[in-house]
């Protein structure tokens, strides 16, 4: 979908005439870059955007963007408000998107961080719906293992490695090839929440990932 049919300008958003001073969202392309694209109050630096007023502009350009984001892309939302006051009052942003039909959803990972995200409109167990399918790293923690890390409601991340039927020193029990928390001895029964992203951490480089959908099981 058009960037600027997934999100809307909402009240509390800030808009501006460049990124640095505007709410922006940044999306990570295969090379671990970002693409960003700034909420626009009308203006592109000092130039005019034509129909720019509480659109998002491409940084650099000095148009209304019609690029489209993929089903099941992460990105970064960058809020202004709380980059100027950290307690600033939270504001609720709406995200529109369309239900993703197919069963299954792959995503390569071509860098060691990768940004993903849950395709589907609902939670999916970590185990049995977050599958990785070529490159898979096993071991019996986070820092040698692959690993997914998603970004809670603080601000933290909770952890997940990919278990060689270990965690340390203790034997997890069917833990093979199975998800397993940071700090826990037991096969994870926790999901990747719908709507929220997290970072894939490949021990090779070069990993697919496949995000299975629950309500088709």
């Amino acid at each position: 979908m058009a960037i600027n049919d997934v999100f809307p300008f909402t009240t509390g958003m800030t808009k501006s005439n460049d990124s640095a001073s505007s709410d922006n969202i940044q999306i990570m392309n295969d090379e671990g870059g970002y693409q960003i694209y700034f909420l626009c109050n009308g203006k592109a630096g000092k130039g005019t955007v034509d129909g720019g007023d509480g659109k998002w502009v491409k940084d650099g350009e000095s148009s209304v963007t019609t690029d489209t984001i993929k089903n099941g892309t992460g990105f970064w939302y960058v809020s202004k408000a709380f980059i100027d006051n950290a307690s600033a009052t939270p504001y609720t942003i709406n995200v529109a998107g369309q239900v993703l039909m197919a069963s299954e959803s792959s995503r390569e990972i071509a860098q060691q961080y990768m940004l993903v995200a849950n395709p589907y409109p609902c939670d999916v167990p970590l185990n049995n719906g977050v599958q990785v399918t070529k490159g898979a790293t096993k071991s019996n923690d986070s820092s040698t293992a692959d690993n997914i890390q998603i970004m809670n409601a603080d601000g933290g991340y909770s952890i997940y490695f990919l278990c060689n039927g270990k965690a340390g020193k203790a034997t997890v029990e069917g833990g093979d090839g199975k998800w397993v928390k940071d700090g826990e001895t037991l096969v994870t029964t926790d999901t990747f929440p719908a709507g929220r992203g997290g970072w894939f951490v490949s021990k090779s480089g070069d990993t697919a990932v496949k995000f299975v959908s629950p309500i088709n099981e």
